[in-house]
Protein backbone atom coordinates (compact mmCIF):
# COMPACT_ATOMS: atom_id res chain seq x y z
CA UNK A 1 0.00 0.00 0.00
CA UNK A 2 2.58 2.54 0.62
CA UNK A 3 2.97 6.32 2.31
CA UNK A 4 1.15 8.79 0.99
CA UNK A 5 1.39 12.47 2.01
CA UNK A 6 -2.12 13.62 1.91
CA UNK A 7 -2.73 17.62 0.89
CA UNK A 8 -5.53 20.13 0.40
CA UNK A 9 -5.47 19.90 -2.79
CA UNK A 10 -6.39 16.89 -5.31
CA UNK A 11 -4.47 18.29 -7.88
CA UNK A 12 -1.34 20.56 -8.74
CA UNK A 13 0.38 18.23 -5.46
CA UNK A 14 4.17 19.25 -6.65
CA UNK A 15 3.45 22.27 -6.09
CA UNK A 16 1.69 22.19 -3.26
CA UNK A 17 4.81 20.33 -1.81
CA UNK A 18 6.97 23.13 -3.24
CA UNK A 19 4.82 26.26 -1.80
CA UNK A 20 4.41 24.18 1.74
CA UNK A 21 7.21 21.52 2.60
CA UNK A 22 10.40 23.30 0.62
CA UNK A 23 10.00 20.33 -2.33
CA UNK A 24 12.23 20.47 -5.11
CA UNK A 25 13.42 19.16 -8.25
CA UNK A 26 16.50 18.45 -7.57
CA UNK A 27 18.10 15.43 -5.04
CA UNK A 28 19.61 17.03 -1.98
CA UNK A 29 21.58 15.30 1.15
CA UNK A 30 18.23 14.55 3.57
CA UNK A 31 15.85 14.77 1.47
CA UNK A 32 13.06 12.13 0.35
CA UNK A 33 11.73 11.35 -3.18
CA UNK A 34 7.88 11.87 -3.18
CA UNK A 35 6.69 10.55 -6.89
CA UNK A 36 3.52 12.83 -7.77
CA UNK A 37 1.24 10.12 -9.81
CA UNK A 38 -1.47 11.63 -12.18
CA UNK A 39 -4.56 9.14 -11.39
CA UNK A 40 -6.68 11.54 -13.55
CA UNK A 41 -9.30 12.77 -11.32
CA UNK A 42 -6.67 13.27 -8.13
CA UNK A 43 -2.94 12.33 -7.95
CA UNK A 44 -1.21 10.82 -5.14
CA UNK A 45 2.01 11.76 -3.34
CA UNK A 46 3.80 8.57 -2.43
CA UNK A 47 6.86 8.90 -0.02
CA UNK A 48 9.36 6.38 -1.72
CA UNK A 49 11.15 5.59 1.81
CA UNK A 50 13.53 3.57 0.44
CA UNK A 51 14.68 2.30 -3.18
CA UNK A 52 12.50 -0.46 -3.38
CA UNK A 53 9.49 1.60 -3.23
CA UNK A 54 11.34 4.14 -5.34
CA UNK A 55 11.12 1.47 -8.00
CA UNK A 56 8.11 0.70 -7.45
CA UNK A 57 6.91 3.98 -8.17
CA UNK A 58 8.44 4.76 -11.11
CA UNK A 59 7.19 1.25 -12.84
CA UNK A 60 6.06 1.89 -16.22
CA UNK A 61 2.09 2.58 -15.69
CA UNK A 62 0.82 4.91 -18.23
CA UNK A 63 0.69 7.53 -15.87
CA UNK A 64 2.36 11.03 -15.57
CA UNK A 65 4.47 11.67 -12.75
CA UNK A 66 6.89 14.05 -11.52
CA UNK A 67 9.28 13.35 -8.52
CA UNK A 68 10.11 16.39 -6.14
CA UNK A 69 12.34 16.28 -3.13
CA UNK A 70 11.50 16.95 0.53
CA UNK A 71 13.35 17.67 3.09
CA UNK A 72 13.00 14.51 5.85
CA UNK A 73 11.85 16.42 8.30
CA UNK A 74 9.23 18.10 6.28
CA UNK A 75 7.70 14.52 5.18
CA UNK A 76 7.84 13.82 8.86
CA UNK A 77 5.87 16.49 9.48
CA UNK A 78 3.16 15.67 7.10
CA UNK A 79 3.07 11.50 7.54
CA UNK A 80 4.32 10.95 11.04
CA UNK A 81 3.94 7.27 10.23
CA UNK A 82 6.82 6.82 7.41
CA UNK A 83 9.46 8.12 10.26
CA UNK A 84 10.74 4.57 10.90
CA UNK A 85 11.09 3.40 7.53
CA UNK A 86 12.86 6.62 5.86
CA UNK A 87 16.15 4.82 4.35
CA UNK A 88 17.03 7.74 2.69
Amino acid sequence: MGYYIETVVIKGKAKWLRENAKATSDQQPGTIPIVVLDNGAFEAAGIAFNQTEFDHFMCPSGRRFEVVYVPREEVIKLCPFVEDRLEW
